[in-house]
């Protein structure tokens, strides 16, 4: 195999492998913004996802996005 091809198959994994765990985990109610991070840094993650259970809670809220905060950026209009 040339490195070219090599390169390649690394980048196609690296692109493919969050994309997947991201689809997984919101399939099991899993935090998916965690879990695509970490199979960009470490693409084998996927493999736990894979075997985790769903959970029956939905996902936990997440720091920052409280809906019912009115500090929001842009003011209400009259």
């Amino acid at each position: 195999m040339q490195p070219g091809q090599i390169l390649t198959i690394v980048l196609i994994i690296w692109i493919i492998v969050p994309i997947l765990a991201g689809y997984l985990s919101a399939r099991k109610k899993r935090d998916t913004s965690f879990w695509v991070f970490a199979c960009v840094i470490f693409p084998p993650l996927v493999l736990i996802l894979v075997f985790l259970p769903k959970r029956d809670a939905p996902p936990k809220k997440q720091f920052g996005q409280d809906r019912e905060s009115d500090d929001s950026f842009f003011p209400p209009r009259d």
